[in-house]
């Protein structure tokens, strides 16, 4: 099957024959007529999305993705190795590598680029000099992982996850000068940030390391020295996984250009309180925004659940929300759904309407986001933070003692039973 270009694929199409000419290059992908009989491939849209600069701001470059929603819908992420999230710890000295190509560097099976296509008007001059051919279409089969399926994150993480790997089994080979433990990164996707004290030689000696184990386990180009002049310096600031962390501080804040974003979002006549006209693809831009914040604001994240319930499934993204509820005739249900919905988009507009409140708002000390065990850990947490308290309970009663403070309780079990049904899903309540 064919498949036409998006929008912003075609307003970008001079982006797209670079990129793919780029590929063609590397033996990455197939450049076969479009009129061939291609037996059972399918061909996916491409589309061009915003790339960030290391600056995080908007690159003049776009990155060429596929939207493979239709292979993934016969798939699933967690079918492939988990591309799971690191925690951000703290650091000494930060450094930020980057690999080139990432996806692009994993080869398909090859009983299986049947499903990594997508068509083209052919415009040979767009990427090299030649004789111009009219009224012909291309199909392009790529041979490597896309930007669009959802398993390349997955599939990649097992390659990322080595280079941190091969950077961790490794320590200087001069303890005196430059301490005697192995070297220390953690990687998000095909960013791994180098995370070392600044002692001796040691940073630069990981670094060499680092870019050793990359090229190693995938080849002499995988280095991205042109983001590695920008990003690559050992230093106490760094924007990490889209966090502006200072080891200097202490202090995590979220860069202002993604508070700005999520301000001019809901700035528009489609979040105001009491609109139904809605589209889902409004509700995920809103969604993928706030997903960012809960990483500094504490307790939104168990809020974005009024803005789940809108989306999901494969609907498309231009029709309108309607709320997922148990019974489609529950008038009650849906109007407390829109409520939960509308409130959720206020919060939101609250949180970002004074930029002199953002630095509290959007910022955190990083022992604020360390595991609760290893916050513990560190000096003066202990006395500053615990309190100690042992408890029991029968099937009809509940007894504590608080033996920091010197004060006890008890109350029957079913008073406590709302509240901790209430709070089961909270982040920040444990209940044990």
């Amino acid at each position: 099957c064919h498949a036409k270009l998006h929008p912003n694929g075609r307003r970008n199409l001079a982006q797209v024959y670079r990129q793919i000419w780029k590929d063609v290059s590397k033996l990455r992908v197939l450049v076969v007529p479009s009129e061939l009989e291609l037996g059972p491939v399918v061909s996916s849209p491409f589309d061009a999305v915003d790339k960030m600069l290391p600056d995080r701001s908007i690159a003049p470059d776009k990155r060429i993705v596929h939207d493979q929603r239709v292979i993934n819908e016969g798939t699933h992420k967690e079918w492939h190795p988990p591309a799971i999230q690191p925690r951000h710890e703290q650091v000494v000295l930060m450094s930020k590598k980057d690999v080139a190509g990432a996806f692009r560097l994993l080869w398909v099976d090859p009983g299986d680029v049947e499903l990594f296509a997508g068509d083209l008007p052919w415009v040979p001059e767009e990427m090299e000099e030649g004789e111009p051919v009219d009224h012909v279409a291309m199909t392009i089969v790529y041979l490597v992982s896309s930007f669009g399926f959802s398993g390349s994150p997955g599939e990649w993480t097992v390659w990322g996850k080595a280079t941190e790997e091969f950077l961790r089994q490794h320590c200087p080979a001069c303890p005196r000068r430059d301490l005697s433990w192995g070297f220390e990164s953690r990687i998000l996707v095909d960013d791994n940030v180098l995370v070392e004290p600044m002692v001796g030689l040691r940073p630069w000696v990981a670094s060499e390391v680092y870019e050793l184990g990359v090229k190693t386990l995938l080849g002499e180009a995988a280095v991205n020295w042109e983001k590695d002049l920008i990003e690559g310096p050992f230093r106490t600031f760094q924007t990490v996984w889209g966090l502006d962390m200072d080891t200097a501080t202490e202090e995590i804040h979220l860069p202002e250009r993604r508070i700005i974003k999520g301000a001019t979002l809901l700035n528009e006549p489609a979040f105001e309180y009491g609109n139904k006209d809605l589209t889902v693809r409004a509700v995920q831009r809103f969604r993928g925004i706030a997903t960012g914040w809960t990483v500094i604001v504490k307790g939104l994240k168990n809020e974005l659940k009024a803005a789940d319930r809108f989306i999901g499934g494969d609907r498309d993204g231009g029709a309108r929300v309607e709320p997922k509820v148990t019974d489609p005739a529950d008038e009650e249900a849906i109007d407390e759904a829109w409520r939960d919905l509308w409130e959720l988009f206020e919060e939101s507009r609250w949180l970002c309407a004074r930029p002199e409140t953002w630095s509290a708002k959007f910022g955190a000390g990083m022992r604020e986001l360390l595991p609760v065990r290893e916050r513990l850990a560190l000096p003066g947490e202990w006395e500053a933070g615990t309190v100690f308290v042992s408890s029991d309970a029968t099937k009809t009663m509940i007894a504590a003692i608080d033996w920091t403070n010197g004060q006890v309780m008890r109350m029957p079990a079913r008073a406590a039973a709302a509240w901790v049904q209430q709070c089961g899903d909270e982040d920040e309540v444990a209940i044990h």
